[in-house]
């Protein structure tokens, strides 16, 4: 999975926001804010095609969290972007 092209990352006021453009900005209708983690993984989803797992890794070698919290948390995260047309498979 990959982030689409068309979202813009920003940050505003302290806040990380993502802003659909092009086609993305037909079916995307509002930004999305990120907290810190989600920033993190955006960032790695905007970079290369990767898998869950790369993903989950990162989580635990920057956060002080457990295999099973950082599973679940990019699971969420994951299915949010799913839902939201952010991201592709």
């Amino acid at each position: 999975m990959k982030a689409r092209k068309e979202l813009l990352m920003r940050d505003v006021a302290g806040e990380h926001i993502l802003i659909p453009t092009g086609e993305a900005a037909l079916q995307i209708h509002g930004i999305g804010a990120l907290s810190e983690s989600g920033y993190r993984l955006w960032q790695i989803l905007s970079e290369k095609d990767c898998t869950k797992k790369e993903l989950v890794d990162v989580i635990l070698e920057e956060y002080d969290v457990s295999r099973e919290t950082a599973g679940k948390d990019v699971d969420e995260f994951l299915e949010n972007m799913k839902k939201a047309g952010m991201i592709e498979e």
